[in-house]
Protein backbone atom coordinates (compact mmCIF):
# COMPACT_ATOMS: atom_id res chain seq x y z
CA UNK A 1 0.00 0.00 0.00
CA UNK A 2 1.33 3.43 -0.95
CA UNK A 3 1.23 6.31 1.50
CA UNK A 4 -0.45 9.14 -0.38
CA UNK A 5 -0.01 11.81 2.29
CA UNK A 6 2.74 14.11 3.39
CA UNK A 7 3.02 16.87 5.95
CA UNK A 8 5.77 19.44 5.90
CA UNK A 9 6.46 23.09 6.11
CA UNK A 10 7.49 25.53 8.72
CA UNK A 11 7.37 24.54 12.40
CA UNK A 12 3.99 24.26 14.10
CA UNK A 13 2.56 27.61 15.02
CA UNK A 14 4.39 29.49 12.28
CA UNK A 15 1.73 30.05 9.63
CA UNK A 16 -1.64 28.68 8.63
CA UNK A 17 -1.82 25.13 7.30
CA UNK A 18 -2.74 24.77 3.64
CA UNK A 19 -3.83 21.34 2.44
CA UNK A 20 -2.79 20.55 -1.13
CA UNK A 21 -4.74 17.75 -2.79
CA UNK A 22 -3.09 17.24 -6.17
CA UNK A 23 -2.26 13.97 -7.95
CA UNK A 24 0.58 15.46 -10.02
CA UNK A 25 3.61 15.30 -7.71
CA UNK A 26 5.50 18.02 -9.61
CA UNK A 27 2.61 20.49 -9.35
CA UNK A 28 2.05 19.60 -5.71
CA UNK A 29 5.73 20.11 -4.88
CA UNK A 30 5.88 23.44 -6.74
CA UNK A 31 2.85 24.73 -4.82
CA UNK A 32 4.28 23.42 -1.55
CA UNK A 33 7.62 25.15 -2.07
CA UNK A 34 5.99 28.46 -3.04
CA UNK A 35 3.70 28.44 -0.02
CA UNK A 36 6.40 27.47 2.44
CA UNK A 37 8.63 30.28 1.14
CA UNK A 38 5.84 32.64 2.21
CA UNK A 39 5.37 31.28 5.71
CA UNK A 40 2.61 28.72 5.24
CA UNK A 41 2.66 25.20 6.57
CA UNK A 42 1.55 22.55 4.10
CA UNK A 43 0.11 19.07 4.13
CA UNK A 44 -0.52 17.00 1.05
CA UNK A 45 -2.72 14.25 -0.27
CA UNK A 46 -2.21 12.84 -3.74
CA UNK A 47 -5.70 11.42 -4.22
CA UNK A 48 -9.25 12.09 -3.11
CA UNK A 49 -9.40 8.95 -0.99
CA UNK A 50 -6.74 10.08 1.50
CA UNK A 51 -7.69 13.78 1.59
CA UNK A 52 -10.11 13.64 4.54
CA UNK A 53 -7.61 11.79 6.70
CA UNK A 54 -5.03 14.46 5.95
CA UNK A 55 -7.58 17.18 6.73
CA UNK A 56 -8.58 15.63 10.05
CA UNK A 57 -4.95 15.10 11.04
CA UNK A 58 -3.73 18.60 10.10
CA UNK A 59 -6.71 20.97 10.56
CA UNK A 60 -6.02 23.06 7.46
CA UNK A 61 -6.94 26.72 7.31
CA UNK A 62 -7.46 26.36 3.53
CA UNK A 63 -7.69 23.55 0.97
CA UNK A 64 -6.34 23.57 -2.60
CA UNK A 65 -8.17 20.85 -4.51
CA UNK A 66 -7.41 19.49 -7.95
CA UNK A 67 -10.74 18.74 -9.61
CA UNK A 68 -9.73 15.54 -11.44
CA UNK A 69 -7.68 12.92 -9.60
CA UNK A 70 -7.68 9.27 -8.55
CA UNK A 71 -10.21 8.05 -6.02
CA UNK A 72 -12.75 10.79 -6.70
CA UNK A 73 -12.83 14.44 -7.59
CA UNK A 74 -11.97 17.63 -5.81
CA UNK A 75 -15.71 18.22 -5.72
CA UNK A 76 -16.08 14.98 -3.72
CA UNK A 77 -13.38 16.14 -1.30
CA UNK A 78 -15.09 19.53 -0.91
CA UNK A 79 -18.40 17.81 -0.15
CA UNK A 80 -16.64 15.64 2.45
CA UNK A 81 -15.04 18.71 4.02
CA UNK A 82 -18.44 20.43 4.23
CA UNK A 83 -19.99 17.35 5.85
CA UNK A 84 -17.65 17.36 8.86
CA UNK A 85 -18.06 19.95 11.65
CA UNK A 86 -14.29 20.40 12.08
CA UNK A 87 -13.71 21.14 8.38
CA UNK A 88 -17.01 22.59 7.17
CA UNK A 89 -15.72 26.19 7.14
CA UNK A 90 -12.37 25.54 5.46
CA UNK A 91 -12.13 27.75 2.35
CA UNK A 92 -11.61 25.77 -0.83
CA UNK A 93 -9.73 26.78 -3.97
CA UNK A 94 -10.28 24.48 -6.94
CA UNK A 95 -7.54 23.95 -9.53
CA UNK A 96 -8.12 22.23 -12.87
CA UNK A 97 -6.68 21.72 -16.32
CA UNK A 98 -10.10 20.77 -17.63
CA UNK A 99 -11.93 23.15 -19.93
CA UNK A 100 -15.33 21.72 -19.03
CA UNK A 101 -17.69 24.69 -18.87
CA UNK A 102 -19.69 23.22 -15.97
CA UNK A 103 -16.71 23.01 -13.58
CA UNK A 104 -16.60 26.70 -12.56
CA UNK A 105 -20.36 26.67 -11.96
CA UNK A 106 -20.13 23.47 -9.91
CA UNK A 107 -17.31 25.01 -7.86
CA UNK A 108 -19.42 28.10 -7.23
CA UNK A 109 -22.40 26.00 -6.17
CA UNK A 110 -20.12 24.17 -3.73
CA UNK A 111 -19.10 27.45 -2.13
CA UNK A 112 -15.61 27.65 -3.57
CA UNK A 113 -13.53 30.61 -2.49
CA UNK A 114 -11.82 30.56 -5.91
CA UNK A 115 -11.50 28.55 -9.11
CA UNK A 116 -8.20 28.64 -11.02
CA UNK A 117 -7.44 27.15 -14.42
CA UNK A 118 -4.17 25.24 -14.92
CA UNK A 119 -1.62 26.22 -15.82
CA UNK A 120 -2.17 28.85 -13.16
CA UNK A 121 0.02 31.80 -12.34
CA UNK A 122 1.73 31.02 -9.03
CA UNK A 123 1.69 34.71 -8.03
CA UNK A 124 -2.08 34.78 -8.61
CA UNK A 125 -2.49 31.63 -6.51
CA UNK A 126 -0.44 33.13 -3.67
CA UNK A 127 -2.40 36.41 -3.89
CA UNK A 128 -5.69 34.51 -3.73
CA UNK A 129 -4.55 32.52 -0.70
CA UNK A 130 -3.29 35.66 1.08
CA UNK A 131 -6.67 37.36 0.53
CA UNK A 132 -8.36 34.38 2.18
CA UNK A 133 -5.79 34.13 4.98
CA UNK A 134 -4.88 37.79 5.63
CA UNK A 135 -2.79 37.05 8.73
CA UNK A 136 -0.06 35.71 6.42
CA UNK A 137 -0.42 38.44 3.81
CA UNK A 138 1.16 40.90 6.23
CA UNK A 139 4.24 38.69 6.57
CA UNK A 140 4.53 37.63 2.89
Amino acid sequence: MTDNTQTSGTPKGAGPMVMIVEDDADISRAIQMRLEMHGFQTCQAFDATSAMGVAKENSPALALLDVSMPGGSGFDVAADLRAEPETQNVPVIFLTASLRPDFPETAELMGAAAFLQKPFNSAELLETICKLLPEVAKAA
